[in-house]
């Protein structure tokens, strides 16, 4: 995670670096008119500046918010099987 004005936020990328990835989840975003549709993906970076936090204790947006949800959404329905 890292911080932004503030709030602590997922790494946003255009593309995945290499690695194996594995698609977890997407949610939307709507921001005023514009739409966001977020993929959600799990796997190791190796990028410098990302520091995981203790959600519970800092302030982060609604979006992390909902990424969060998706990974929790994740982990329940692979419990499940």
């Amino acid at each position: 995670m890292k911080a932004v004005d503030g709030m602590w936020e997922f790494p946003m990328l255009a593309e995945l670096p290499e690695g194996p990835f594995e698609k977890i989840g997407q949610c939307r975003h709507t921001i005023t008119h514009h739409r966001i549709d977020v993929s959600v993906y799990r796997g190791k970076m190796t990028r410098d500046g990302f520091e995981w936090k203790d959600v519970d204790a800092i302030p982060i947006s609604s979006l992390t918010r909902k990424i969060l949800i998706s990974h929790e959404k994740h982990k329940m329905h692979k419990t499940l099987l």
